[in-house]
């Protein structure tokens, strides 16, 4: 959640904590929240809530603290026209990337200890790669739950679900980018066969890898 005028509060660590114009709060799922406004003007303000499914395993602490809402607000603004026109599934995609982008930010990504970024670097280089909890965790050189916790409190997911978002987030580019087959495409992101890559693909954006580069044709003309 993202102020940019009036003032509200939100129940953040079992209390009621002030949001004013210029600050943002991020909480992590599974948490008891609420929010309601307490000035006398119109409390103005733009958030995101993630399915459950998404955000399940991240239990971090809540985050409270001063944030610019223009980024993320006309991020939302974005989607929300693309989707209310009927744009390409491409351009949603691009969309709430971006608004995602914009949350890590918020939640201190790039404060983590050097090592866990670096795991994530040296996996998205080897995404065909065999990786697996224990491999994942032996690159970044801690305990398996430590990997758990640390994914939990940046990435709002399990190691292994940021693994797959890094597989369809590059299938994804590819089948923006090139004219690969399927196939090709599933063995440079590390699925077994295209079979098994559209039908994670379905489930994570939607829309069939066929239906999804149906775009780039439409963007084209």
């Amino acid at each position: 959640m993202a102020t940019f005028s009036g003032e509200g509060r939100v129940l953040a660590d079992g209390q009621w904590q002030r949001l004013c114009a210029g600050q943002g709060c991020l909480l992590p799922a599974g948490i008891l929240n609420a929010f309601e406004t307490t000035g006398t003007e119109p409390w103005e303000f733009c958030w995101v809530c993630r399915e459950h499914t998404f955000a399940r395993a991240m239990t971090g602490a809540p985050t409270l603290g001063p944030y610019n809402p223009e980024p993320l607000r006309h991020a939302i603004m974005g989607l929300e026209a693309e989707a209310a026109g009927g744009g390409a599934s491409a351009m949603h995609y691009h969309w709430s990337e971006l608004i995602h982008l914009l949350e890590k930010r918020f939640a201190a990504l790039t404060e983590v200890d050097a090592s866990f970024s670096a795991l994530w670097e040296s996996v998205a280089a080897t995404l065909a790669g065999p990786w697996s909890l224990e491999t994942l965790a032996q690159t970044a050189g801690c305990s398996r739950e430590k990997l758990r916790q640390l994914c939990s409190r940046y990435l709002g997911r399990s190691p292994m679900q940021h693994l797959s978002h890094l597989r369809l987030e590059k299938a994804a580019r590819l089948l923006m980018e090139s004219d690969s087959k399927l196939e090709t495409i599933a063995g440079e992101v590390g699925f077994a066969n295209g079979f098994i890559l559209s039908k994670a693909f379905l489930k994570w954006s939607g829309v069939r890898p066929s239906e999804f580069r149906q775009t780039k044709s439409a963007n084209q003309t």
